[in-house]
């Protein structure tokens, strides 16, 4: 790779600035446009003398002035006196490839005065073409497409890439679906292991967090992945940034590798696929290539980067991908995104203190607000994420879609959380963090954090944007789980629901010229060229002959799906597929035609039941008088009525009970304790909350306290739990309340203050809290008190739980519909028609109700999570041949007692590249799913979310 320099430039000004004859002054730049040469993957690697030295000049004298950077453009820069220093070159996301060209912005001051200027950097994406072309003719005509069209670069790239041996040649093969194997790889947090002496900084270089490690007479592995997935005689590349000195390998181990070849032209066959670096004093790029043998098996441990004896170096951005061709870090293929945040939009969001606020319309995003204010403080636009303490001690990532309306406006955007060291993520996210330019001036800035102990917000002080200081507008802000920045919420959804018709504002559907019907991969627009119905729509010319003559005439089997009603004037009487509940497939005698009141006197349903007048008929040809109510009061067809006794034996109940305290001293170990008081529960499946206070108090005596050194001490800890008497046969735990970690020296306690106090031998720890829970427990007597855990550094400890309100609910309704075996039914009648006889559930006759058998998600090693279900436990996934096809077979623990009468629904899930899973065959021990990549191809192994709906009786 060569780097070029075009001769020395001089930009001079018109001495407008001299005075009585004196000489003007000039800027120089040597050079004054850099051009750099990218590597044989099209990137820039090089940059040791991309350098450009800034001079001012006024008659003979010269000067070093001083140089600030205004802006850089699709490159970064550093200065240093009057030097600046490109250090990178973007990457093109469509391409892959560093960006054909960038440019510097920059101001430099002398003897009173400023000038601005701009340094040019163009990459040479060419050269390599050139180079190669001599003495490989085939490729000449690409060369000269290549000059014309920047945007074939990565195709005529590719075509070179094959002639590179072994390693390089399937770049091809892997250009499209390829993510980053490595979850964790920007917080370095689990499943990333660390060695022994390895200390992270948080959010170090460009919002990633970097390893940094010394390794004296032994080697460090300074970061690891284990049980990591590979696959057979197939490559793959492993990346990262570091610097430092001395040499690292890299590993993949054991017995997995065939050959490697590295960045800096090592190569090997070792087994273990060990590579060599030698690491350098500033920041660069290294990687490796290597191809996994053809006996693989198991999963695989991956260490990117060990220091070996007497070396030193930091390491970040790690990433694993499949293909021969290395790329910088990607974010892990994440499931999809959950959003946080309530409410995501911003104009829904609560204005805090400001000067001016206001919702506007922005012509790209749509509706978004606007803020002033020049207090420096506080918070001026609210959000909240009410779920906030699921996301503890997890990998998250922070956004906001934001434009700035005054110059040099400032803000800060996220949650102030005192118990943190950094007060919160508030100071994490602002105009300096990475951002994606949306255009128009609008820009998603986002950033990734490990979230310990809450550090993104203690759910008291408010979360949002603050310390505003101008003019902004925003748009949308987010949370997601992970460290990858979502696609989502950088599109104005509501602008683009009201264009695609959709006017969520007047609440109405507006059909326009883009509508269109679709079946399958077939779209046919509802209106033509001239804006006249299409007639190419199946039955639209047929339709309009109807509604134009007001006479039906069905020939030969005819279907109409798309006549909605006939008209007798303006009084609709009768309607085909109409009804507003989508109910029924013909109905008569329409009332409130349109309102959420529509009703019809008479109906058919899909299924055969039917309603004419008061007859009410049943799927099964039973037959029953209906009352005013829409009752089923008598039952012509079955052998007997249940009487009224039966349908209105119990009513839905409600009971209030108050507990005496529970209190224990002197507590030792794992303690339990419990009120003597105890409710009972009379029915199944009752729904229990409770309101009590616990208090936990830990004693530390002076001993601990005394010396220098800090002493950490934990409080107790507790679990608030339901007990079943008399056996204590039955425990139900609501919440766990930890023991809070309290620093102590010479001096006394040095956090925590409002939770200690001073005593004559020591110090006193309480903790109050109050507990707020619901829970569903089973008939019998209960009682209610917690376990109590021993803390770390306590000599005794006390635990109470003051009087517990306990309030038991029991809904028949809820009953009724578990007893049913998880069955779900639209029973459109009062609770009291619906009754239970020999363990099934009654409603307008004898009907056993189909309803979800099991569902789960059965990830890829055949193993089932998130499962319920009568017949979920033990459900398995294998990938097996049948009829000469591969498929992914559920297996049952036992046969469903529908046999093969079942429906089965599969989504594919943990994989990246777009998959569908369809029903290949159906028995009552195990279904086959066909799964299929929208490419063509065959998934090895990926996971599925299943769900098998059936009847539970055969």
């Amino acid at each position: 790779m060569t780097i070029k320099a075009k001769n020395r430039v001089v930009i001079r000004r018109a001495p407008t600035n001299g005075a009585n004859g004196k000489p003007g002054m000039a800027m120089v730049l040597n050079p004054a446009n850099i051009v750099l040469d990218t590597e044989t993957d099209g990137l820039v690697h090089n940059f040791s003398k991309a350098t450009c030295t800034v001079q001012l000049m006024q008659g003979t004298l010269l000067f070093a002035p001083a140089v600030s950077i205004l802006q850089q453009v699709r490159c970064s820069a550093q200065v240093s006196g009057s030097v600046i220093r490109i250090t990178g070159i973007s990457v093109d996301p469509i391409t892959q490839y560093s960006y054909g060209s960038a440019y510097v912005d920059f101001s430099a001051s002398a003897n009173g005065q400023t000038f601005k200027g701009r340094l040019s950097v163009q990459v040479n994406v060419l050269s390599v073409v050139a180079r190669i072309e001599t003495a490989n003719h085939e490729l000449e005509q690409n060369v000269t497409t290549l000059m014309q069209a920047e945007d074939l670069r990565q195709e005529t790239m590719t075509k070179l890439a094959v002639q590179q041996q072994r390693i390089v040649a399937q770049i091809t093969q892997n250009t499209q679906h390829r993510y980053n194997m490595l979850p964790s790889s920007k917080t370095l947090v689990s499943p990333c292991t660390l060695g022994s002496g390895v200390t992270l900084h948080h959010r170090m270089e460009a919002d990633f967090t970097v390893a940094s490690a010394t390794a004296s007479d032994d080697y460090v592995d300074v970061l690891e992945w284990q049980e990591v997935e590979f696959e057979p005689n197939t490559y793959y590349s492993l990346s990262f940034w570091a610097k430092g000195q001395g040499q690292a390998r890299a590993f993949l181990y054991p017995e997995a590798c065939e050959n490697s070849t590295n960045s800096q032209g090592f190569e090997s066959e070792n087994s273990d696929g060990h590579s060599q670096f030698q690491l350098a004093n500033e920041w660069q790029w290294y990687w490796v290539v290597f191809k996994t043998s053809t006996t693989i098996e198991g999963l695989k441990r991956l260490l990117p980067f060990r220091l070996m004896p007497g070396a030193n170096g930091m390491v970040y951005g790690v990433c694993l991908v499949q293909g021969a061709m290395p790329v910088h870090w990607l974010p892990y293929n994440y499931n999809p995104q959950r959003n946080w945040f309530t409410p995501t939009m911003a104009a829904d969001a609560s204005p805090g203190e400001v000067i001016d606020s206001e919702v506007v319309q922005d012509s790209q995003m749509g509706t978004v607000m606007q803020l002033t204010s020049d207090l420096g403080r506080n918070f001026q636009l609210v959000f909240d994420a009410p779920d906030y303490q699921q996301l503890n001690n997890q990998s998250v990532t922070m956004f906001v879609v934001i434009r700035q309306i005054s110059p040099n406006a400032l803000w800060n955007f996220g949650g102030w959380n005192n118990d943190d060291e950094y007060k919160g993520s508030y100071a994490f996210l602002n105009k300096e963090a990475n951002c994606i330019d949306l255009g128009n001036g609008w820009k998603k800035y986002y950033t990734s954090f490990y979230n310990v102990n809450n550090r993104l917000w203690n759910g008291v002080s408010a979360l949002g944007l603050n310390s505003l200081k101008g003019t902004v507008q925003v748009h949308s802000a987010g949370l997601v789980l992970g460290e990858q920045c979502p696609e989502w919420h950088t599109v104005p959804l509501r602008s683009a629901m009201k264009r695609a018709g959709l006017d969520i504002d007047t609440e109405r559907i507006e059909l326009n010229g883009r509508t269109v019907f679709r079946n399958g991969n077939a779209a046919v627009p509802l209106f033509d060229k001239g804006g006249k119905l299409n007639p190419q729509l199946s039955t639209a010319q047929y339709l309009m002959n109807v509604l134009r003559s007001m006479e039906t005439v069905i020939n030969g089997g005819l279907v109409i799906a798309g006549l909605m009603a006939a008209k007798d004037g303006e009084q609709v009487t009768a309607y085909l597929n109409g009804l507003r509940q989508k109910m029924h497939a013909l109905a008569a005698g329409v009332r409130n035609f349109g309102t959420n009141e529509e009703s019809a006197l008479s109906y058919i349903n899909f299924d055969g039941s039917a309603k004419f007048g008061n007859l009410g008929i049943g799927y099964d040809g039973s037959v029953n008088i209906i009352d005013h109510e829409g009752k089923p009061r008598i039952n012509i067809t079955p052998e007997e009525l249940p009487t009224d006794g039966e349908l209105f034996k119990k009513a839905d109940l409600e009971k209030d009970f108050t507990l005496k305290g529970s209190g224990q001293d002197f507590v030792y170990g794992n303690t339990h304790l419990a009120s003597a008081d105890r409710f009972p529960i009379s029915d199944d499946n009752s729904l229990v909350s409770v309101v009590a206070t616990v208090t936990l108090k830990g004693y530390v005596p002076l001993s601990i306290t005394d010396g220098f050194e800090t002493k950490t001490v934990t409080n107790l800890s507790c679990t608030p739990t339901f007990i079943k008497r008399p056996e204590d046969k039955d425990t139900v735990g609501v919440r766990h309340f930890g023991g809070t970690r309290i620093l102590f020296d010479n001096r006394g306690t040095r956090n925590h203050l409002h939770l200690v106090s001073k005593r004559a031998n020591g110090y006193e720890i309480t903790e109050t809290f109050e507990v707020k829970a619901q829970t569903v427990l089973s008939a019998g007597e209960w009682t209610f008190g917690a376990d109590v855990f021993w803390g770390v550094r306590i000599f005794r400890g006390a635990a109470y739980i003051s009087a517990a309100k306990i309030n038991v609910r029991h809904d028949y309704r809820q009953q009724s519909l578990h007893l049913a075996h998880n069955g779900f039914s639209s029973i459109h009648s009062v609770k009291q028609a619906v009754y239970v006889r020999d363990g099934k559930l009654h409603a307008f006759g004898s009907m056993n109700i189909p309803g979800i058998l099991l569902a789960g998600t059965i990830n890829r090693n055949g193993t089932i999570s998130n499962a319920w279900g009568e017949y979920a436990k033990e459900t398995l996934l294998q990938y097996v041949q049948s009829d000469g096809k591969r498929v992914a077979r559920v297996i049952f623990k036992d046969e469903l007692p529908c046999g093969a009468n079942y429906v089965a629904i599969a989504n594919v899930n943990g994989d990246s590249t777009g998959c569908t899973a369809v029903v290949w065959r159906k028995t009552a021990k195990y279904c086959d799913f066909r799964v299929v990549e929208i490419n063509g191809g065959e998934p090895t192994h990926v996971g599925l979310d299943v769900v098998i709906i059936g009847r539970n009786h055969a």
